[in-house]
């Protein structure tokens, strides 16, 4: 365990990912709306990728969330997708396995502190010429707390994020 030095998510992530000593690292909520059990799929998956993505929106994920916040969610997944050539239907998900070495290259390319760190990264390891495959799961309602997401102060990042990473993917 190390205590993050920077702010906000993206370097809590980056922090994380850099200090790594194995070859494959696991992101997973600690809110229980990633379940646990999940990570074994994603782990079976490794030999096919350097980045596996635990999916809400490929063919047999799903998530529990509020009508308008799963409107938003999907809508800021097509936008990306089409904007940045993604070939992933959930570039925002947090729930990942990483290929280490990739990934910790990956990170001197991203400097987002809000929840735009998932794209950046994404995007730097598919530049670097990365595979990614994603894997259906279904998310929860987090068990407690509340989340720091809120769509007008995302709003503007994911315009920047958007602005930022176009034309990077190969």
């Amino acid at each position: 365990m190390i205590t993050q030095k920077g702010r906000g998510l993206g370097d809590a992530l980056r922090e994380g990912l850099r200090a790594a000593a194995t070859p494959w690292v696991a992101v997973v909520d600690a809110d229980g709306s990633h379940p646990p059990e999940d990570l074994l799929r994603l782990w079976e998956k490794r030999g096919e990728a350097d980045l596996v993505i635990a999916s809400r929106y490929v063919k047999g994920g799903s998530a529990v969330m509020d009508p308008a916040r799963q409107v938003l969610s999907r809508s800021l997944n097509v936008v990306s997708r089409l904007v940045l050539g993604l070939p992933v239907r959930d570039a925002s998900g947090g729930f990942r396995l990483y290929r280490a070495q990739l990934v910790q290259q990956a990170c001197a390319d991203s400097a987002a502190n809000d929840f735009t760190v998932q794209q950046e990264l994404l995007v730097a390891i598919l530049a670097r010429g990365g595979k990614v495959v994603e894997v259906p799961f279904r998310y929860e309602p987090r068990l407690d707390g509340a989340s720091k997401a809120s769509a007008l102060r995302l709003a503007p990042a994911y315009l920047r994020m958007l602005w930022k990473l176009r034309g990077k993917v190969p």
